[in-house]
């Protein structure tokens, strides 16, 4: 029987969607716009007065500014990357007035629905935010975490039923997708059953080559990943968690 594991990027199931993770510098973002990947994660958080919209997974709290960092600011490059034709998910480290800048900025700009996706703790958005998302971006991914809605306790098959009809309630609300992550024990597992349920469903915290092609036959909706398979060409550095970034020997300037 001949080997049916992804070669490629081109190889990969295409009913799958394929996300960049953490678009968050100009090295990675070269990289992202050069490969043959739709979607890319934006971290979306405030600089060290909180006032400037930048883009960093880490608050300056958690994680103090290192030398040579330059952050990104988010509405230079949401510009950039919807010219190139590039579809973003934001991911929001902050909200309240963060969220409505940048959904303003969305609406002012006309930037379709289709091409967005939003992410953020549940406890973030609230009631509120999830229905303004579900009113003002028809469309669009609305995404949380599991892990912000149920206690880690609760991350398995049987605990995931047991939450089966409050996910239903808050599928009603607007929300459109949940999130998994590499850490939360039983992947297959929760992702069978929410696949059984029709639920959509992401795969995250992926940053290797090896854990991408375990994940990929679990037919997620979704697959975000650091894209860090120098094995395939592409050299994705990560978000920037905790000041880390994947190296490379050599690594091609993008």
């Amino acid at each position: 029987m001949p080997d049916s594991t992804p070669s490629s990027l081109e190889t990969l199931p295409p009913d799958v969607t394929y996300v960049w993770h953490g678009v968050n510098d100009s090295v990675n973002m070269r990289h992202f716009l050069g490969a043959p990947v739709q979607w890319g994660e934006l971290d979306i958080n405030v600089d060290e007065d909180g006032k400037q919209l930048i883009l960093r997974h880490d608050s300056y709290r958690d994680t103090p500014h290192w030398p040579g960092e330059q952050p990104l600011k988010v509405l230079d490059v949401l510009p950039r990357l919807l010219f190139y034709g590039k579809s973003v998910k934001l991911d929001f480290k902050v909200g309240d007035s963060v969220l409505e800048r940048v959904l303003t900025w969305l609406e002012q700009n006309g930037v379709p629905p289709i091409r967005l996706w939003f992410n953020a703790d549940f406890d973030l958005l609230g009631d509120y935010w999830i229905r303004q998302l579900a009113g003002r971006f028809p469309f669009a991914v609305i995404q949380v975490p599991l892990n912000s809605v149920l206690p880690r306790t609760q991350l398995t098959p049987a605990g995931l039923t047991a939450a089966r009809p409050r996910l239903q309630e808050l599928r009603q609300w607007g929300i459109t997708r949940w999130s998994v992550g590499m850490s939360y024990g039983d992947v297959p597992g929760l992702v069978a059953l929410l696949n059984a349920w029709g639920h959509e469903v992401n795969i995250y915290g992926i940053e290797n080559l090896s854990e991408f092609l375990a994940v990929v036959p679990l037919k997620p909706t979704a697959i975000t990943a650091d894209f860090n398979f120098p094995e395939w060409g592409l050299f994705g550095r990560g978000s920037g968690h905790h000041g880390h970034f994947h190296a490379f020997p050599a690594i091609p300037p993008g």
